[in-house]
C-alpha cells in the first residue's frame, strides 16, 4: 500500500516492483537475464544493446518453441473437430517480447469455423491438454475469443481459435477473425522493423517503461508497438532517447488511441479509460525524473563511463571533473586523470606559463589550461573546452582529440 500511495516519490528502481524480478512467475521468465539496475542505466544503452538485455534469449526461444509444438501435437491429435493450420504470432513471434514479461499467441485454424460453439471448441482443447499433454495444464481465463493457460509454470499461453475467412459459412462476425488477421500484422510490424532497425530497441524500452511503475493501469503490448510505429513514421529524431521522449510526449498530452492494423477489427486500439489518466500522469513524470538523458541533442558520452547524455564535450568533461563519475570516482583524482590525457593527445591546451614553470598536475588551485586562441587561462579542461566552443567555434571532434576519444 505504501509502494502504491507514494510511487511518485520513490526512485524508479524502487518502483521496478521486486516481485517481478524476485519471484517471477514463470520457468521461461527465470532464464531472463539480471534485471537492469535502473532505468537510467537501459537509456545509457544503444540499440542493440537494449535488446540483448531487454530481448528474449535463444534458451527461452527454444524451450517455448518445444512446449508449443508440444500443445499443437496434443490438440491437434485429440480433439472432435478439423485443424487445418497452426499458427504463432504476437509480439513472441515478431521478435519484440520483454524475456522477464511475456506469453506466447498461438492459433487454430479449423474448418467450417462457428463462432457460436466457440465454447465448444475451448472445451474440446481443455479436455486434451489436461488428458493427454504430459505436463500439467492451468487454465487461467476463458473469453469469448480467447483461451489463456499456464503450461505447469513454465509458459503462460493465449490460445486463440478462428477460421479462414474466405470460408464464412456461418454468417461470423468480422470480430471472431481477428487472430487470422494477425498473420497480417505480424507481416506489417516486421516488414516495419526490417526498415526502422531503432523499431524494436524503442519497443522494448517502451514496454520496459511500462512495467517499472507497479501498477494495475497498463497498456498492452500490441498497443506499445502500435504508438512505437507511429512515432517513429513522423519523427525527424535520431537516436532511442530522443525517439523515446517523442513517446513518452505523445503519453502525456493525452493520446488514448492509435489505428490497429488488423483487417478484420476496425476499432480503434485504445486505453483502458480508466488508466488514461495514470499512464498520462507517468509520462509526464518520466519526462521530468529523466529529462538530462532524453534532451534533444545528447550526443556525447563520457569518456570514462559512457554515459550518453551531455550535450557536447564540455558537459561529458565537467561530469567527469566533478569526481561523481562511477569509473572514475573523487575529483583531484578525475582532474589528474583528464589532465595526463591532455598531456598526451593534446598539449597544446596546457598552460605552459605556471608559476613553478613546468606544465605538471598540482592540487587543482592553478590554472592549468590554455586557450591556443586567445591565451586566456582555465583551472578546469571543459571551462576551457566551453570558451573555445562559444568564441572560437571549434568542433566537438578537434576537442575529443585532445582527451583521445
Amino acid at each position: 500500500q505504501f509502494v502504491e500511495l507514494f510511487a511518485d516519490e520513490l526512485p524508479f528502481s524502487a518502483m521496478a516492483g521486486q516481485s517481478e524480478w524476485e519471484s517471477r512467475r514463470t520457468g521461461i521468465v527465470k532464464l531472463a537475464p539480471q534485471q537492469p539496475p535502473g532505468f537510467a542505466d537501459v537509456l545509457k544503452l544503444d540499440g542493440q544493446d537494449i535488446v540483448n538485455r531487454l530481448g528474449c534469449i535463444e534458451k527461452q526461444r527454444d524451450r517455448c518453441a518445444k512446449l508449443i509444438s508440444g500443445v499443437e501435437k496434443t490438440i491437434s491429435e485429440n480433439v472432435n473437430f478439423n485443424v487445418v493450420d497452426f499458427l504463432i504470432s504476437g509480439s513472441f513471434a515478431r521478435g519484440t517480447a520483454l524475456n522477464y514479461e511475456f506469453d506466447a499467441d498461438i492459433i487454430f485454424v479449423v474448418s467450417d469455423f462457428d463462432a457460436e460453439a466457440m465454447g465448444w471448441y475451448q472445451e474440446q482443447c481443455s479436455y486434451a491438454l489436461k488428458t493427454y499433454f504430459r505436463r500439467q495444464v492451468h487454465i487461467r481465463c476463458q473469453t469469448p475469443f480467447a483461451l489463456q493457460l499456464q503450461i505447469e509454470k513454465f509458459l503462460d499461453i493465449d490460445l486463440l481459435i478462428t477460421g479462414d475467412p474466405q470460408r464464412n459459412r456461418h454468417r461470423n462476425k468480422s470480430r471472431f477473425y481477428s487472430a487470422y488477421g494477425s498473420l497480417d500484422v505480424d507481416e506489417q510490424l516486421l516488414k516495419f522493423q526490417a526498415t526502422y532497425q531503432v523499431f524494436k530497441p524503442l519497443v522494448l524500452l517502451c514496454k520496459h517503461w511500462r512495467n517499472l511503475k507497479n501498477h494495475t493501469h497498463k497498456f498492452t503490448s500490441f498497443f506499445a508497438e502500435l504508438v512505437c510505429m507511429q512515432v517513429l513514421k513522423h519523427t525527424s529524431k535520431t537516436t532511442i532517447p530522443e525517439m523515446f521522449r517523442e513517446v513518452l510526449e505523445w503519453f502525456a498530452s493525452g493520446n488514448d488511441h492509435v489505428k490497429n492494423l488488423n483487417p478484420y477489427n476496425n476499432d480503434l486500439v485504445k486505453l483502458n479509460p480508466n488508466s488514461i489518466w495514470y499512464v498520462q500522469s507517468y509520462a509526464s513524470t518520466t519526462l521530468r525524473k529523466f529529462h538530462a538523458y532524453l534532451r534533444s541533442g545528447n550526443d556525447f558520452s563520457c569518456p570514462q563511463c559512457g554515459t550518453r547524455r551531455f550535450r557536447d564535450v564540455a558537459g561529458a568533461v565537467a561530469h567527469l571533473e566533478s569526481g561523481k563519475c562511477p569509473h572514475c570516482p573523487g575529483a583531484s583524482n578525475a582532474r589528474r586523470g583528464i589532465h595526463q590525457a591532455v598531456g598526451q593527445h593534446g598539449q597544446r591546451y596546457l598552460n605552459l606559463m605556471l608559476e613553478d614553470g613546468s606544465s605538471g598536475y598540482n592540487d587543482g588551485s592553478e590554472e592549468l589550461y590554455q586557450c591556443p586562441e586567445c591565451n586566456r587561462t582555465f583551472r578546469q579542461f571543459s571551462s576551457l573546452l566551453k570558451h573555445m566552443n562559444d568564441k572560437h567555434e571549434h568542433q566537438p571532434s578537434m576537442m575529443r582529440k585532445a582527451l583521445g576519444y
